[in-house]
């Protein structure tokens, strides 16, 4: 019989949720009598009847090549990086057997590719609501879901599992977000990270997120968003949860909007994090949200603004807010603060790395040396940095 592919978002989903999890392949062939056994250092799952299942990881795609499959099973390709490519190689690789079968199991992201796939005349398409398990699902859980607002775009596609169009007049499309989206492998050097929050003016399960977004500026000059840690947070665990993203990623600042709370704002991240006072920078929305938001959003037409792999909250706000209706979201906020920070950069001296710092090709001079230590002394008083350039 012709063997099988199991193809899952990353290592980690693979075999914790493809094959080991409660619902993996595993448990479910044991509960149905069936006796399998589970090669994880090849990758093999086998069947007492002679069935062999492959499994692979979309990090890997080129493990796929050359492969002879008679079905496959492709778990939540909407959050794969470059699904074309790892579509393209999976189509050349199941190609055995009287009738090859895919199947495709995700949450319905209205990208452009699984438009296409949904509409497809070799597509039967089953569309299942979270409702359809709830049997299953903690009391909690579903308690959550019952007070969520069932008209959300969110709730639609999350929860109920529709497709959705476009929003006419958002800032930007599903289309542009699936075109700059890069993985993250193929990353540049990042000269600049920063991490962005528009904290919540309150706190609770009823209370506005807390947004805490991290974007780096490449050595290519382009605006790369790494993560999104936003989520409902007290006080205290939203500054800890910026700072966690600050160590993370070797940010060089935090930049947080005061318009909650005023000054609040700084004093609690300084509250949680003594030593770190000079990386916080508090900005106030002195412009509309419109003016902050579309120059960013622009350099994500231009292609100079990326994505790095899915962040399905966050790009549902970009793809759900109407700049000239109702107030931004909160991930919006918190990415906009962070990329307008790292939009006027021109570049560092000198490149942070994991490991050090990547030398000029040439000896800096006195006054490059001078200028990168006044850059490091920003948390002092204007008095002090005029002393400082006198001493110069």
């Amino acid at each position: 019989m012709p063997e099988a592919a199991i193809v899952a978002p990353s290592h980690r989903h693979l075999r914790e949720i493809c094959v080991e999890g409660p619902s993996g392949v595993l448990r479910m062939a044991r509960r149905l009598g069936r006796s399998v056994t589970w090669e994880p250092s090849r990758g093999l799952i086998s069947f007492d009847n002679g069935a062999k299942v492959w499994t692979y990881s979309a990090e890997d795609e080129d493990r796929l090549r050359g492969g002879n499959f008679g079905a496959a099973w492709l778990d939540e390709p909407a959050v794969v990086p470059h699904i074309d490519r790892l579509w393209e190689v999976l189509r050349y690789s199941v190609r055995v057997g009287p009738r090859i079968r895919y199947l495709l199991t995700t949450t319905p992201r209205p990208s452009r590719w699984i438009k296409e796939i949904s509409v497809a005349e070799t597509t039967e398409l089953r569309v299942v609501p979270t409702w359809a398990n709830r049997e299953n699902l903690s009391p909690d859980f579903v308690a959550t879901l019952e007070a969520e607002d069932p008209n959300s775009r969110l709730y639609r596609q999350e929860i109920l599992g529709q497709i959705l169009e476009d929003v006419a007049g958002a800032l930007l499309t599903w289309q542009v977000l699936d075109e700059t989206r890069v993985a993250r492998g193929d990353l540049p050097v990042m000269t600049r990270v920063v991490v962005g929050v528009d904290p919540s003016g309150g706190a609770g399960s009823r209370a506005d997120e807390t947004g805490i977004v991290v974007v780096g500026l490449g050595v290519d000059g382009d605006l790369y968003v790494l993560a999104d840690e936003s989520g409902r947070y007290t006080a205290s665990e939203w500054a800890a949860a910026a700072w966690r993203a600050y160590d993370r990623f070797d940010a060089s600042a935090v930049i947080a909007e005061r318009n909650y709370g005023g000054d609040m704002v700084a004093e609690n991240l300084r509250a949680s994090r003594h030593s770190d006072l000079d990386r916080i920078k508090v900005v106030t929305s002195r412009i509309s949200k419109l003016d902050r938001a579309v120059p960013i959003a622009a350099k994500f037409e231009k292609g100079t603004a990326h994505l790095v792999g899915t962040m399905p909250e966050l790009e549902t706000q970009l793809t759900g807010w109407v700049p000239t209706e109702g107030r931004s979201p909160d991930r919006l906020d918190a990415f906009v603060h962070a990329a307008r920070e790292l939009a006027g950069q021109r570049g560092e001296s000198a490149i942070s790395v994991p490991h050090g710092r990547i030398p000029r090709a040439t000896p800096p001079t006195r006054d490059q040396l001078a200028d990168e230590l006044l850059h490091g002394l920003g948390a002092l008083s204007p008095r002090a940095r005029s002393m400082w350039r006198q001493i110069r």
